[in-house]
């Protein structure tokens, strides 16, 4: 993310990460603040979470959803994977939607799934996170059943400054289930005057 800025000559940049993709901005905040300072207007972190992971039984939750092999299996069955993933979703989605999500996680190599557990297992970034010196903004759906809410709100204990968005109704799947509300909080953060780096 670091080289794709610097060799995209990025500035005043809006990142937004939904899940996984949330942790990686909020990785790249915590590892490189200098490229932050220049180059990042604010950050938005949907449904997301930067420790945690690893407790209260959810690594057994994460290594049977992302990691298992009977779960592969049944998620190549369009019918059976569409019902798996069904539980990613809030109030009411789209059948679109939902094979969407269950077509993504099968073009998704397993060893690379696995790779994904053992990261995010591992994960905390709470600490590095108060040097975050951006604006931020946190969007969770009250549904969410793979990021459970309270991870997602600690979030915004730790950047200073950092709003919470909650979206009733909503699941996981915020970008496929409320994009007008998600783009509505990216536009905000491109709205706010940008931050000076200082000397």
């Amino acid at each position: 993310l670091a080289a794709v800025l610097d060799q995209l000559d990025v500035r005043e940049a809006v990142l937004a990460g939904h899940s996984m993709g949330g942790m990686t901005v909020m990785a790249f905040a915590c590892d490189h603040p200098e490229v932050v300072r220049e180059r990042v207007r604010g950050l938005a972190l949907v449904a997301t979470a930067a420790h945690g992971l690893a407790t209260r039984g959810r690594e057994r939750f994460w290594r049977v959803v992302l990691w298992r092999d009977l779960v592969d299996r049944a998620m190549t069955r369009p019918g059976l994977g569409r019902l798996l993933v069904r539980g990613t979703f809030g109030a009411d989605p789209r059948r679109a939607h939902v094979e969407a999500t269950r077509a993504l996680f099968v073009a998704t190599r397993s060893d690379v799934r696995r790779q994904c557990v053992e990261a995010i297992g591992e994960m905390d970034l709470r600490a590095a996170l108060r040097a975050v010196d951006v604006p931020a903004v946190v969007v969770l759906g009250t549904r969410d059943t793979m990021i459970v809410n309270s991870l997602t709100r600690a979030i915004a204990e730790h950047v200073a400054g950092a709003t919470v968005v909650e979206l009733p109704r909503g699941g996981h799947m915020l970008p496929f289930e409320r994009p007008d509300e998600v783009v509505a909080a990216i536009r905000r953060l491109g709205a706010c005057a940008p931050v000076t780096p200082s000397a």
